[in-house]
């Protein structure tokens, strides 16, 4: 019992606390990608750039959050239903998940074969 209670703990730590708030921005700087807004609303929409070459794509439509890598349509990297079914996200939603794109994008990248 005292794990599960410590587990809650933790995760509703991590969602209030280290998860603020994000506004809608034209730019935001993650992890060091820059998610450039593309769509603002239905549905909201990202390109992401590393370096300034084009590493990902971020689409939330219907309540469905995808990323894709290295642009639209081509690998999902990332992919969930969110709460609220509408064309664009919650500031909370949104400094939730684009840190976890942004992450696995990094990932991603990191992981390339060259050709």
């Amino acid at each position: 019992m005292i794990a599960i209670a410590a587990f809650a703990a933790v995760a509703i730590y991590r969602f209030l606390i280290c998860s603020p708030p994000m506004p809608m921005q034209q730019e935001l700087m993650i992890y060091g990608l820059r998610f450039i807004e593309i769509g603002p609303e239905s549905p909201e929409q990202y390109e992401v750039y590393a370096d300034g070459e084009k590493v990902g794509y971020v689409r939330y439509r219907f309540g469905y959050l995808s990323a894709d890598y290295p642009d639209a349509g081509m690998e999902e990297i990332f992919g969930r239903e969110l709460k609220f079914q509408t064309g664009q996200m919650t500031d909370r939603e949104r400094g939730r998940w684009l840190p976890v794109i942004a992450r696995k994008l990094k990932h991603r990248i990191k992981h390339v074969q060259p050709d």
